[in-house]
């Protein structure tokens, strides 16, 4: 697995962090069920695919649930809008999300990199109104 973090400076008072965006390439968990179900398969060999993985949370979550739960959510909720039109704008796919944090796969890096900036951009034009 090869991998490439991108730490960006986050912009007060509310921002998504883009955590990590991940190149990898998938085919060791397909390899595993290969190996384990090549029977019922009818492909002779396994598909693999590259995958660029997108990690990111929101800074300080923590602390500003602790100041005023009801406004983090509120934010909470308007940013994930807004970083979910970004990813799913530019190819992406999430696949995971808890509490602050999201997991979105990519086919390409180009447009990992392109969802990340553009939705931290916006939450920034949001923070600034």
């Amino acid at each position: 697995m090869v991998g490439q973090t991108c730490f960006v400076p986050p912009p007060p008072p509310f921002c998504m962090h883009v955590v990590s965006i991940w190149y990898i390439k998938r085919s060791s968990f397909v390899n595993f069920f290969w190996k384990k179900f090549k029977n019922i398969m009818t492909e002779n060999k396994p598909r693999r695919k590259l995958a660029a993985i997108l990690a990111a949370d929101v800074v300080g979550f923590s602390r500003m649930m602790g100041e005023n739960e009801d406004r983090t959510l509120k934010n909470l909720k308007a940013c994930r809008t807004i970083t979910d039109e970004s990813i799913t704008s530019n190819h992406g796919r999430i696949f995971g999300s808890a509490g602050d944090s999201i997991i979105a796969e990519f086919g390409s890096p180009v447009d990992a990199v392109i969802a990340a900036t553009d939705f931290q951009k916006n939450i920034k034009l949001r923070n600034s109104k």
